[in-house]
């Protein structure tokens, strides 16, 4: 299994394990990973809730860290997306 896919499906597997995460989990947060695709996703799991260094997030994805960093701000943007327009609420 390449070393991106693994990441991914270890990354789902602590998402269905925490259930909902943490206790004080933000409102709508696992709707806002699930609208990321599955690298982000990866990516945000185990950079910011496993606290995966970038270090093991590029040896993980088998990605140069240059590369994980970008990916991970996209990432990160995305989620600040979804949020702004949830407190926006509906135009």
């Amino acid at each position: 299994m390449h070393a991106f896919c693994a990441a991914a499906a270890f990354a789902q597997l602590l998402l269905l394990n925490h259930g909902g995460l943490f206790a004080d989990e933000p409102a709508g947060l696992r709707a806002a990973l699930d609208a990321l695709d599955a690298e982000q996703r990866t990516l945000v799991v185990l950079r910011d809730i496993e606290h995966l260094s970038y270090e093991e997030l590029q040896r993980v994805c088998d990605l140069p860290i240059g590369t994980v960093k970008s990916r991970l701000h996209r990432a990160r943007m995305a989620l600040h997306r979804h949020f702004s327009a949830l407190q926006e609420g509906p135009s």
